[in-house]
């Protein structure tokens, strides 16, 4: 157990056995190469990745509570090295900028279920590329920012996708698959001019069964036109 004023700092090595549970700060700090095999993290506080590499996942999962901030200040990876790993989110995963790099990438090649929130920052990109997994965006989930999201695993989207983040507008970028199983695109409205509406820009072969909900936020006038 990692309490609340507690710092946990995982630099490299193997961590293994029955698993932490954070109410503090965890730490994953180092570009040496880290393993995570057959443990359990359960993050109720703040799980934070920086100046990280590689971080080996084999037979692991991670649990981010109502309560817990997974964020990957960082480029480099979390790569499964089994198809047993699983991330499972109810609270937030951040993507946001490590202040060195001017384009952030970070690979999260688990299996993936979100009820929570997934937010990537402007030239962020989170690429979720494993092709024997599954990412679920359950009906509570929300990917939002004005980053990119990049995916290859089979996408399972029952819940909404936002660009920006509420109550700004944004652009969101989404690269290979993209779905509405069900699903819901919201978009706010501030104005008629560029940049005054969201947008969702897909690189690929959108599914789209699913919604489009509008927030119109000023008096149209008619005749109005958008392009999302």
């Amino acid at each position: 157990t990692i309490h609340e004023t507690a710092t946990f700092k995982f630099s490299s090595g193997i961590l293994s056995g029955s698993g932490i549970l954070n109410d503090g700060l965890l730490l994953f700090d180092s570009i040496q190469i880290r393993t995570l095999s057959n443990t359990t993290i359960t993050n109720n506080a703040l799980f934070l990745v920086t100046d990280t590499n590689q971080t080996r996942v084999l037979s692991t999962t991670i649990n981010n509570s109502s309560t817990g901030v997974f964020d990957i200040k960082s480029v480099g990876g979390f790569l499964q090295e089994s198809t047993t790993s699983v991330l499972n989110n109810s609270g937030l995963v951040l993507k946001s900028p490590d202040g060195l790099n001017p384009i952030g990438n970070f690979y999260l090649i688990v299996t993936i279920h979100n009820e929570g929130v997934f937010e990537v920052m402007e030239d962020q990109f989170l690429l979720l590329l494993a092709g024997a997994a599954t990412f679920t965006n359950t009906a509570t989930g929300r990917l939002v920012g004005n980053g990119t999201f990049d995916i290859t695993s089979e996408f399972i989207n029952m819940g909404t996708v936002a660009p920006g983040y509420s109550p700004d507008v944004g652009t969101l970028n989404v690269t290979n698959n993209f779905a509405l199983t069900g699903g819901k695109i919201e978009l706010d409205i501030e104005g008629s001019a560029s940049g005054e509406y969201d947008k969702i820009i897909v690189t690929g072969f959108p599914a789209m069964d699913g919604f489009i909900n509008i927030n119109l936020k000023y008096a149209a006038a008619l005749g109005d036109t958008f392009t999302f």
